[in-house]
């Protein structure tokens, strides 16, 4: 059993400024004797609270309200609430189950994975079973080779809390964002918390550069990634990410908003590709001395055609104590 839990804050400049960061995981591992065969369940769960809106005021943040919203017990029994505590105890959540399937093949080591992401009640109960993240990948433990890791990862985010059942195509969550109060959503400095491929409405193409919070969260991606040795001391990696993006719920529904012409701020189909080539190795002349060259390129129909290069050298010592 493994377990983490940690208060922080986020930086002051938020729509909510001086907001609370409350962040935890219990993780489950099962490895039976004799068996190549290691199990992993866990549960993260993430939550922004308190800080002061410049709309509602200061939010709730004693120490009951930290143990509401570290127990959930804040959404999960919002009867007992008065409308004016309610208005003051308005956490962010998100989390997301975590399993895994480890196997020992012989040389070759394997493992499957499957994350759940939830942003309300009715997804702890599966209701987004189609969202989240399917992942598998095989690495090499006999030593260097031209192959040593493959991976695979699968990420979707299009159910959103949708009923089925009900005809809904998409449902009313709005992933990563926060509308009543937090507004600024699961971002920071500029980046998403967590996923790149859901991007902030301010580095969104089509989107104005004023707004707050997720701009791109409907999302259907597939990544994969090869690594190995070219020859002693040289190693590659290969990454390469297929995604088709179509917007956010409800983040463009004015008539300033250009490129976004579906209902309720999503998109039409946006696809794109996105590739990077890496080696990485040492100088002959200097076994100290090591270098890595990368090339990344973007291309497809969400950002604008690019291409990046980086070089990069680093030097490593000896260190000797008293010295």
């Amino acid at each position: 059993m493994k377990g983490y839990l940690a208060q922080g804050w986020l930086e002051e400049d938020r729509f909510v400024r001086n907001t609370l960061l409350h962040e935890k995981y219990l993780y489950f591992r099962i490895r039976p004797p004799g068996v190549p065969v290691t199990v992993h369940a866990g549960v993260v769960h993430h939550a922004q609270w308190g800080g002061t809106s410049p709309l509602r005021g200061p939010q709730n943040s004693s120490f009951r309200e930290w143990v509401d919203v570290a127990f959930l017990t804040d959404v999960l029994f919002t009867e007992d609430r008065t409308e004016a505590e309610s208005q003051r105890s308005q956490a962010n959540h998100i989390a997301a189950y975590d399993f895994s399937l480890g196997v020992d093949l012989g040389g070759w080591k394997g493992l499957a994975y499957r994350q759940f992401y939830h942003e309300d009640v009715a997804s702890l109960w599966f209701r987004n079973v189609w969202d989240g993240l399917w992942g598998a990948g095989l690495r090499r433990t006999d030593g260097p080779a031209l192959v040593e890791a493959l991976l695979w990862e699968h990420f979707r985010l299009t159910r959103q809390n949708a009923r089925f059942s009900a005809g809904e195509v998409r449902g009313t969550d709005d992933a990563y964002s926060h509308g009543p109060v937090y507004r600024g959503g699961w971002t920071y400095q500029g980046r998403t918390l967590g996923i790149p491929l859901v991007t902030p409405a301010f580095v969104t193409p089509g989107l104005q550069n004023n707004l707050l919070g997720i701009g791109n969260s409907i999302v259907v991606a597939h990544h994969m990634a090869v690594e190995g040795s070219l020859a002693p001391g040289l190693s590659y990696t290969l990454y390469g990410t297929y995604s088709r993006n179509y917007g956010a719920q409800s983040v463009c529904t004015d008539t300033q908003c250009s490129g976004f012409e579906g209902p309720d701020g999503i998109t039409d189909r946006r696809d794109q590709w996105s590739f990077l080539a890496e080696v990485q190795g040492r100088l002959p002349v200097e076994g100290n001395l090591s270098y890595s060259a990368a090339v990344a390129i973007d291309t497809g129909e969400f950002y604008e055609d690019r291409v990046g290069l980086r070089l990069g050298f680093t030097w490593t010592g000896i260190y000797a104590p008293g010295h």
